[in-house]
């Protein structure tokens, strides 16, 4: 549907409200992990999918991920690298404080989906 007929306007930007739904019985299986284009042994792009509870903290090794606007969660490290032979250690702490860890025995691959085996 064309944006004007949505919003009226022709131009500009629309004030949206949305609100978390609950997704069972529809969130099967765990959570996935994606490693995204842009990614490398420096900088990491990530995306954590099919989590029943929202992500409100990330760890690898310990090392906060930053969460990006664009909803991406970020491994940066001052120039030091992530180290994809692993083992990766991933912590996810869930919106009601809840954490889950997953361990990744080789490391991260590009355009690879992790399935990690855990869920809020």
């Amino acid at each position: 549907m064309p944006f004007r007929e949505v919003t009226g306007l022709t131009q500009g930007s629309a004030p949206v409200d949305w609100f978390i739904v609950p997704c069972g019985p529809f969130d099967t299986g765990g959570i996935r992990l994606d490693v995204l284009p842009g990614s490398n042994d420096y900088y990491q792009q990530l995306s954590f999918s099919n989590s029943a509870d929202p992500i409100a903290n990330a760890t690898i090794n310990n090392h906060p991920l930053q969460l990006t606007d664009w909803h991406r969660w970020v491994w940066y490290n001052d120039g030091q690298p992530l180290g994809h032979g692993g083992p990766l250690e991933i912590a996810l702490t869930g919106s009601t404080g809840a954490v889950r860890t997953a361990s990744l025995p080789g490391g991260l691959q590009l355009g690879v989906q992790f399935h990690l085996g855990v869920q809020f």
